[in-house]
C-alpha cells in the first residue's frame, strides 16, 4: 500500500466506522464525499509543491524531526500541537456551521451520540486533513519509532521521531507500506492503531464543535494525547551537536539536512570550537564535514590537527586514542590535492 493511498484508505475506514458507531447515523454524513480524505492525501502534495518535504516547517507536518538539530522530543512537541491546533480549527469551522441554520437546517445542537442526523457539506476539511495525516503518520515505522502495541487501542509509546536523511530515511516508503497486511487482505496493527486514532480524533473534534459555539479550546486532548500520542522515557532531548557546531560558523544554502552551496565558512572558528569538544563529536563532526562540505573538510582538519598538535598533552592523547578519527582525518585531507602543510599533518597523524 502507498503512503497516498495508505491515507486514503485509514481515514475512510475510520470515517465509515466512526459514523455507523454512532447512534443518530448519518452523523457526518457525506463526510467522505465532502472531501475529507482528500485533504488529509492533500498535504504529502502540498509539500511536494512547496518542498516541505524537505524542509524544516514541512516536518511536523508529518510527525517527523527537523533538520537543524531539533530533538525528537521538540519534535514530538511540535507535531502534537501541529495536530491539536489543526483540529481545533476544524471544531471551530464546524460550530460556526451549527449556528447557521441554513446551512444546516435548524439541528440542534446536543450532547454527542444523541444530536439528529446532520451534514458539514459546506465546512473546509483541510485543517482536519492536516491534523489526521500527522496523526496516521505517527504510526508509521518510516517516521516514528514506538514501543510494542497491546491491543488495537493501544499503541505503543512514541520512543524516537525520524529524520528525513542519511540513515534514518532509507527504507522510508517500504516501512510505509507496513500499514497493510498482503497475507489477510486487511490493515495490519499499526494500520488499525491508525485508524482508531482517527476515530478518536473525530469524536473529541465533534463533541468540541456541539458542545460550545465558539470553542476556545479541543475537548478531551490531553487524554487523547495520552492514549494515543504518549511519549516514551525514551524520547531524547538531546538536541544534534554536530549541526549545532558546524551551523555556528557556517553560511550557505541547504536542501534537508545536504548542503547545496557553502556562502562562507569561518574554518578558524570551528577548528578551535572542537578543541573543547570529545574527540567523538569530533569524529562525527569530520563525517558530516567529509560528506556535506568537502570542499572545506580538508582546510578544518589540517587547521584541527595542527591546534592538536600545538597543545599536546591531554588533547593529543585524546586524538591518539581514537584511531577512527585519526582515520578520517588522514582521508580527508589524503583525498584530491594534497598540500604541504596537509601532508605534514598526514606525517603527524600516522605517527600518533
Amino acid at each position: 500500500m502507498s503512503n497516498l493511498s495508505g491515507h486514503r484508505k485509514i481515514t475512510q475506514a475510520a470515517v465509515m466506522e466512526f459514523s455507523s458507531s454512532l447512534s443518530a447515523a448519518p452523523l457526518l454524513g457525506g463526510l467522505n464525499s465532502a472531501g475529507l480524505p482528500d485533504a488529509v492525501v492533500s498535504r504529502d502534495l502540498i509539500d511536494v509543491i512547496s518542498g516541505g518535504h524537505w524542509a524544516d516547517f514541512g516536518q511536523k507536518h508529518h510527525f517527523m524531526r527537523r533538520f537543524d538539530g531539533q530533538s525528537p522530543y521538540q519534535a514530538w512537541e511540535d507535531a502534537c500541537e501541529w495536530i491539536r491546533s489543526n483540529a481545533l480549527s476544524s471544531a471551530q469551522l464546524m460550530a460556526t456551521l451549527l449556528t447557521r441554520p441554513e446551512l444546516n437546517r435548524g439541528h440542534q445542537r446536543k450532547p454527542c451520540g444523541t444530536c439528529v442526523a446532520m451534514t458539514f457539506q459546506n465546512v473546509s476539511w483541510q485543517p482536519l486533513g492536516y491534523a489526521i495525516h500527522a496523526l496516521e503518520d505517527s504510526f508509521a515505522a518510516g517516521h516514528v519509532t514506538r514501543a510494542a502495541a497491546t491491543a488495537d487501542s493501544q499503541p505503543g509509546n512514541i520512543e524516537h521521531i525520524k529524520r528525513y536523511a542519511g540513515a534514518e530515511k532509507e527504507n522510508h516508503s517500504e516501512e510505509d507500506e507496513a500499514w497493510w497486511d498482503n497475507k489477510t487482505s486487511g490493515f495490519s496493527l499499526s494500520g488499525r492503531l491508525a485508524k482508531n486514532a482517527v476515530k478518536a480524533l473525530l469524536q473529541i473534534v465533534l463533541d468540541t464543535a456541539l458542545a460550545d459555539k465558539h470553542p476556545a479550546a479541543l475537548q478531551g486532548w490531553t487524554g487523547f494525547r495520552e492514549v494515543w500520542l504518549k511519549p516514551s522515557n525514551k524520547l531524547s532531548r538531546t538536541t544534534d551537536r554536530v549541526f549545532e557546531l558546524i551551523d555556528q560558523f557556517y553560511v550557505g544554502t541547504r536542501i534537508g539536512a545536504t548542503n547545496v552551496k557553502t556562502v562562507n565558512f569561518d574554518e578558524e572558528g570551528l577548528a578551535k570550537a572542537l578543541l573543547k569538544e570529545s574527540s567523538q563529536t569530533v569524529l562525527r563532526v569530520f563525517e558530516r564535514l567529509d560528506d556535506q562540505y568537502n570542499s572545506d573538510s580538508d582546510d578544518i582538519a589540517e587547521l584541527y590537527v595542527n591546534k592538536v598538535k600545538k597543545a599536546g598533552g591531554a588533547l593529543e592523547s585524546s586524538l591518539a586514542a581514537n584511531k577512527e578519527l585519526v582515520t578520517r582525518l588522514i582521508k580527508v585531507m589524503d583525498e584530491g590535492w594534497t598540500s604541504d602543510g596537509e601532508q605534514l599533518c598526514i606525517d603527524y597523524l600516522k605517527a600518533l
